[in-house]
């Protein structure tokens, strides 16, 4: 048994991962400033510290063998007209938590960062040993906390594992989220007996991971020798297009309108996913639910919420030029 904190333990995946800690025995502290999730019953055994991350303090991390660092402003192509929120959420969080670690003796550090540390340039599947390079500031921050983590524990004795995450989805999953998350959007607007939401020709390809088939690994990483000082890609590698996505949706319920088609976005890549390798063999990775089954829990979790509106409050945009999405700029969906 161990004592782990769960930075973002409020969130979608930090919840799930929050939740199979204290399945496993472990004593579970979450921080999180509650200011994108809230706290479920099946974490109720944790201890919560709502605070914002760059406001704890080394007392938090004593005695802490393990943190995961999950909390993060997320999203790619947002970022690019909101950067002030992606680096103080980001950057500045993860600097803190990265500091406490080594003054308090935390034993070791797993970061979820993101496969937007590969940027636009390079040819998928993206493969750990690539050079990253960032093209928009949300996979830039994510990059400099790996920097920092790296740079810290070669003067420290902390361990460390970083798992580069691309498109988990699953129950639990935020719906009001108009800038990211593209299953979440469609099925907001799918309950909404709206039509999908397509930027360019729907034709580009994403690998979508469900988070019940990463979370068994996030856990690994904490624990295993073999993922000390290791970088490794975590997520489906099997692609599908954007309007094969919408078919598979379709596949549990149909959309009520035709689908609605904007311009592609600025920072995202056409075709993205990562090699799957090293997370099979270091973290026994492997694709336990496929995207329909997935797709099928998922619909089934949201029909029984209350569909809300998007909410655009959720990112502030400090830069209006013209390629902002129309959707966003008029809010329109």
């Amino acid at each position: 048994m161990a004592n782990c904190i769960v930075t973002g333990g409020a969130g979608f995946i930090g919840s799930h991962l929050a939740s199979a800690l204290i399945n496993c025995g472990h004593n579970v502290t979450i921080i999180d400033d509650l200011s994108l999730g809230h706290l479920e019953e099946n974490i109720c055994a944790a201890n919560i510290i709502s605070s914002r991350l760059e406001d704890i303090t080394e007392e938090t991390f004593s005695n802490i063998d393990v943190v995961f660092h999950l909390a993060s402003i997320s999203g790619v192509a947002i970022s690019l007209y909101s950067p002030s929120n992606c680096f103080a959420r980001n950057i500045d969080a993860g600097n803190n938590v990265v500091k406490n670690c080594i003054l308090a003796g935390v034993k070791r550090l797993v970061f979820t960062s993101s496969m937007a540390v590969y940027g636009d340039k390079l040819s998928p599947p993206f493969s750990e040993t690539d050079i990253c390079q960032p093209s928009e500031p949300y996979g830039l921050s994510k990059l400099t906390i790996e920097k920092l983590i790296q740079i810290y524990a070669d003067n420290s004795g902390l361990e460390w594992s970083i798992l580069r995450l691309h498109n988990v989805y699953g129950p639990g999953f935020n719906l009001t989220d108009p800038y990211r998350g593209v299953i979440g959007i469609m099925i907001n607007m799918l309950l909404k007996g709206k039509g999908p939401v397509i930027y360019g020709d729907g034709t580009q390809l994403r690998a979508f991971s469900y988070v019940e088939d990463i979370i068994p690994c996030i856990i690994k990483a904490g624990f295993s020798k073999k993922c000390n000082k290791e970088i490794i890609n975590l997520g489906s590698g099997k692609t599908f297009s954007i309007m094969e996505l919408i078919h598979l949706i379709e596949n549990v319920r149909k959309f009520k309108e035709k689908a609605i088609f904007y311009p592609e976005r600025r920072g995202e890549p056409k075709i993205a996913y990562t090699t799957t390798l090293k997370s099979e063999q270091l973290l026994s990775f492997s694709e336990k639910t496929s995207l329909q089954e997935g797709l099928y829990k998922t619909i089934e979790w949201a029909q029984e919420q209350s569909i809300e509106e998007f909410n655009y409050n959720l990112m502030d945009i400090e830069i209006n030029i013209e390629s902002l999405p129309e959707s966003w700029k008029n809010r329109i969906l």
